[in-house]
């Protein structure tokens, strides 16, 4: 069953966004600048008529207090419907039928919407199968990470739990490996065998992994650095783990930096 993350429609824009959200049914109304006559636009107006969604076209000052921003990208937006949370019970059903090599993203109490829309991004982007995030002290799918994630949050699993630590026990239990995103990981992410049934976990912002699951974790891997600043943007990070799961699952040769 899914639960809905709240009831009020919320506003996204930027080209990208409003295409995917349109194909995945969740507008509810379009706005474009008046004057736009671009491929793009002709493309979600088509979207929008297949779909049975109104789309309108307004000046800047009505747009500008629709989006609450004086500088929008592509000048196009819209009213969308709250995103659904996936059932815990139902997603790790829905990965025992799953073949591996798979990956699911846990992220351990991250606070910033951009943090996490670029990294919904990088997740729909390489196949993983879905983000789990705590419902406390976690940002939630807000419309920031929708239009960060340029529209890739429409189409991701999302599973918002009570308790990290033991949804990481659960997808243990069925046979998932574990690993943690930490600086002094015991082994660089490329020595890491991603061709299995992998969990990965990445801690907030400025805090890493909570000491609990931290605790929880099969092994914990790095990303060595050489330069002068020791630590990476989580987002970052995670794009770099990401892509390592997608090259090992996929065949690919090492990269050059490998040893």
């Amino acid at each position: 069953m899914k639960n809905n993350i709240n009831e009020q429609e919320r506003i996204i824009w930027g080209h990208q966004v409003v295409i995917e959200t349109l194909k995945a049914g969740n507008a509810t109304k379009v706005f474009i600048l008046q004057g736009r006559k671009d491929i793009q636009v002709q493309q979600i107006m088509s979207l929008a008529s297949s779909r049975g969604v109104p789309y309108y076209f307004i000046d800047s000052r009505e747009f500008e207090k629709i989006t609450g921003a004086v500088t929008v990208m592509g000048k196009v937006a819209a009213y969308v419907l709250p995103l659904n949370y996936l059932g815990l019970e139902e997603f790790l059903t829905e990965l025992d039928n799953r073949e591996s090599p798979l990956l699911v993203l846990f992220l351990d109490h991250l606070n910033d919407p951009h943090n996490v829309g670029a990294l919904m991004r990088v997740a729909e982007a390489v196949g993983v199968e879905g983000v789990v995030i705590p419902r406390d002290r976690s940002v939630g799918i807000t419309s920031t990470v929708r239009r960060v994630s340029a529209g890739a949050a429409e189409w991701l699993s999302i599973v918002q739990v009570t308790n990290l630590a033991r949804t990481v026990e659960l997808f243990q239990e069925r046979g998932f490996w574990i690993y943690g995103a930490e600086e002094k990981g015991s082994i660089p992410y490329w020595r890491a065998d991603w061709k299995r049934r992998i969990g990965l976990i990445l801690g907030s912002e400025g805090r890493g992994l909570s000491r609990l699951v931290q605790k929880k974790c099969d092994q914990l891997i790095s990303i060595p650095m050489v330069g002068n600043i020791n630590s990476l943007n989580v987002a970052v990070a995670g794009g770099i783990f990401a892509y390592e799961f997608f090259r090992q699952k996929n065949n690919f040769p090492n990269f050059p930096i490998s040893p």
